[in-house]
């Protein structure tokens, strides 16, 4: 009950954003709230399955020092300076076993992850030939769906941070952070948003990522009376890039096939 009670005193406060699923929702469809090849921030950290990223992790963080020829060091103390706000974002529960130097090492490597993923995508920086991540389709693909992963996810102050600190000096094609992570999800969330709406959600914020593309949808939604939005299903039946997506069928369609629905009486927390 004291585990329980303490979660939900974290929900009530206003800086706490990143949240484990509770177990009984997970447990109808792990597959639909686990990552399946990273583990971004604390919740999922060293779990088993997901190693195969973690060697990436450490080349993209070379490809960062060495590009910028900044020391380590100076990176692991803007995350020391943040620990206050990088605990707050977190139910407090989950992440007090973490001392701070394991903290702020977790928040380095996963941010600058992250952030030179962007950067390669956007051809702002090199990226090798033979890379799996860009080579692999299915990788590609599923690494899009772990990133938009309620429990997957890291402060957008820390993005923000790191990609201030590191970003490569290109001068005739200024990108922000903003919209390279708009460019690296637009061919998986099928989205097209027209100029206009693109620039304002180039200047949007959020929690983590996750809520910024939450806030940019609700930026999108107030435009659609104009038909300012053009948008594919995220899930489609006509998708064959990956066999590891698992389609959404409507409930109409899926009690036309025999499945049975059964109300659910039991109310949970």
């Amino acid at each position: 009950m004291e585990k329980s009670s303490k979660l939900l005193d974290d929900r009530n406060k206003d800086c706490c954003s990143i949240y484990k699923v509770p177990e009984r929702v997970v447990e109808i469809n792990k597959d639909a709230y686990e990552p399946q090849i990273v583990s971004i921030g604390p919740y999922h950290h060293g779990r088993k399955g997901l190693e195969m990223i973690e060697q990436h992790k450490w080349r993209f963080l070379n490809d960062v020092i060495t590009r910028t020829g900044n020391p380590l060091a100076l990176y692991v103390n803007y995350m020391l300076s943040m620990e206050k706000e990088i605990r707050e974002s977190y139910s407090s529960e989950s992440i007090d076993h973490i001392g701070s130097n394991d903290l702020a090492k977790m928040m380095l490597l996963d941010g600058f992850f992250l952030i030179e993923l962007f950067l390669k995508f956007g051809d702002l920086v090199p990226t090798h030939p033979d890379d799996p991540i860009f080579k692999m389709v299915w990788v590609s693909s599923v690494l899009r769906r772990d990133l938009l992963r309620l429990e997957n996810q890291i402060p957008f102050v820390v993005l923000k941070k790191l990609f201030n600190h590191s970003k490569p000096n290109v001068v005739d094609t200024p990108r922000t952070l903003q919209s390279l992570i708009l460019h690296f999800f637009n061919t998986y969330l099928q989205v097209t948003w027209p100029s206009h709406v693109l620039k304002h959600c180039e200047m949007l914020d959020g929690k983590h990522l996750l809520d910024f593309f939450r806030n940019c949808f609700i930026h999108a939604n107030a435009n659609k009376r104009t038909n300012t939005v053009v948008s594919k299903p995220i899930f489609d039946s006509t998708q064959t890039q990956s066999p590891s997506f698992k389609l959404i069928r409507p409930a109409t369609k899926l009690s036309s096939t025999g499945v049975k629905f059964e109300a659910n009486h039991q109310t949970h927390i």
